[in-house]
């Protein structure tokens, strides 16, 4: 398969969405997809609760974080610390957030300055978004190490303050995927001092890319989403954050199929 260098950014967002599935499963069903996908160099990341991946090929690392999982109370328990830690460099940090980070990151930075020379992606899906938008920002201030190349995200909630992520992000090329009605994003407030950095991606109802979806579009068509699940039990909070309708979208924007859409969003 080609390098990640080689792809578009339709397909990038898709691929980068593939791998952060993969990476909720265990090292047993993850390493023989994550070898089809060309990896065939994979490390398994597990502490105290945080897991995740680091895979590589000839040209390239890539981090995966691991969203929260439902049946480890500890994730739970990382999501709910809302409070702010300061950290050298970075600012004011979601203390959750940033305790899952610390669990992994001397690994993380070994295993990177090992292969120095190689590009290197981050990529997470909920908690493992967060997780990875904190090593990325990290990996741009350590002055031992190269820049990050990329950082896609699926669902990520906020995990560093406003005025951090306005300035201390900033360096990072951040893609930042949101699915309608997915509510992980809105998470932790702006009122509790928090921001989002990066470039948003926003997927519509009716599970279309919409480019340059402004404050009022995806207000409207949240308004839409809700009168749909009202209306059908599968459609929902629920439903949007989970990683297979993100790569559902994500696979037909590569293909460039477009769904049809109905009044609400007319």
């Amino acid at each position: 398969m080609a390098g990640v260098k080689d792809l578009n950014f339709a397909e990038q967002s898709w691929f980068f969405a593939v791998l952060s599935k993969i990476c909720y499963s265990e090292p047993k069903e993850a390493k023989p997809q994550l070898k089809k996908m060309g990896y065939t160099n994979v490390t398994y990341l597990d502490k105290d609760g945080s897991q995740g991946y680091i895979v590589e090929n000839r040209t390239e690392n890539i981090v995966l974080c691991r969203g929260t999982e439902t049946s480890d109370p500890r994730d739970a328990v990382q999501d709910a610390k809302v409070w702010f830690s300061r950290e050298p460099r970075l600012g004011f940090v979601h203390t959750g957030f940033k305790q899952s980070v610390d669990r992994l990151w001397n690994e993380v930075k070994e295993h990177i300055l090992e292969d120095g020379y190689k590009p290197v992606y981050f990529a997470g899906h909920s908690l493992g978004a967060a997780m990875a938008s904190i090593m990325a920002v990290r990996m741009l201030h350590d002055p031992d190490m190269i820049k990050p190349k990329k950082l896609y995200t699926y669902g990520s909630p906020r995990a560093f303050s406003f005025i951090g992520s306005r300035l201390t992000c900033s360096g990072v090329e951040h893609h930042r995927w949101v699915n309608n009605m997915d509510i992980v994003p809105r998470s932790p407030g702006v009122l509790m001092g928090y921001g989002h950095f990066g470039q948003l991606h926003y997927i519509n109802t009716w599970g279309n890319v919409v480019d340059g979806a402004g404050v009022f579009y995806r207000e409207r068509d949240r308004i839409g989403a809700w009168k749909r699940a009202a209306e059908d039990e599968r459609l929902g909070y629920v439903d949007s954050h989970a990683m297979d309708n993100y790569i559902a979208a994500l696979e037909n924007y590569k293909n460039g199929i477009a769904q049809p859409e109905g009044k609400d969003n007319q």
